[in-house]
Order: C-alpha cells, then sequence, then structure tokens
C-alpha cells in the first residue's frame, strides 16, 4: 500500500497493517509542476490500533503526504468529493506509479520517485467539514 514510501512506518505504527486510502476523501491536491513535487491531504476514517500519547480523542485522521518527483500527472474529479474506492502503488524501473480510482469514475494516475508522510493529525468534526461527511461519517474501516 505505501510502497516507495520513504517512511511508511509512521502510519503503520498508527493503523497497523490496515489500508487507511480505500474510504478516505482526499482533501486537497497541491501540484507544483516547476517544482516536481504534490502535496495530498487526506481525510480517513480507518481505525487506530495504536494512538500517540498526546492524541486524546479524534473522529478522524488528516494525513498529509507529498510526493518528489512527480512524473505523468494525470487527475479526474470534476468538482466532486474524490472517495477513495481502490488505491495501488507499483513499482516501476526506477520509479513508482500510484493509481486512485474513486466514486463516479473519479480517478488520480501519477509516477513519483519517493514519498513522505509529514503530518499525522487526529481531528474532530466540525460543519465545516459538511461536504465531506458522506466519507467522514461513514462505516469506519
Amino acid at each position: 500500500m505505501f510502497l516507495g514510501f520513504e517512511n511508511e512506518f509512521v502510519i503503520r505504527n498508527i493503523f497497523g497493517e490496515k489500508d487507511v486510502l480505500t474510504g478516505a476523501v482526499i482533501d486537497n491536491i497541491n501540484y507544483q509542476p516547476l517544482d516536481f513535487r504534490m502535496t495530498m491531504d487526506i481525510l480517513t476514517k480507518s481505525r487506530v490500533i495504536n494512538p500517540p500519547s498526546k492524541w486524546d480523542e479524534w473522529d478522524y485522521v488528516a494525513l498529509n503526504i507529498e510526493f518528489f518527483a512527480i512524473k505523468e500527472f494525470n487527475i479526474k474529479i470534476n468538482h466532486e468529493v474524490l472517495v477513495v474506492n481502490t488505491s495501488a502503488v507499483r513499482k516501476e524501473k526506477n520509479s513508482y506509479v500510484m493509481e486512485i480510482s474513486g466514486e463516479n469514475q473519479l480517478s488520480l494516475l501519477f509516477g513519483f520517485a519517493i514519498a513522505r508522510v509529514q503530518r499525522v493529525i487526529p481531528m474532530k468534526y466540525s460543519i465545516e467539514l459538511k461536504a465531506h461527511e458522506k466519507a467522514l461519517l461513514g462505516k469506519i474501516n
């Protein structure tokens, strides 16, 4: 699931071996083509196995992931919320390719050299997140 991630142990320590992307909402994608990098903010309801000691309570967890040496970036979203149905990372010659597909034929496909989990933040539900309510208040993985 996190092939090509420099520090995938951060996710594994908190969530175990569960797929945290399936059922998650991709909240924001910031693609910077001149720097060949991209950041992705993901909101997940996956069950937390080992919460860090500073975490008191949360409804969902926000992940901030940065991808470096981006190539062949292709996205189809159409002003909708991207709820992840499937995600896969595969290794090619000297890079990795990530494919994410969502509801209503929404998709994201890109190549990268390496990725890094920058932040993992516990969050409480608020009315500002109403657009993501369908995914965030759904069944916990």
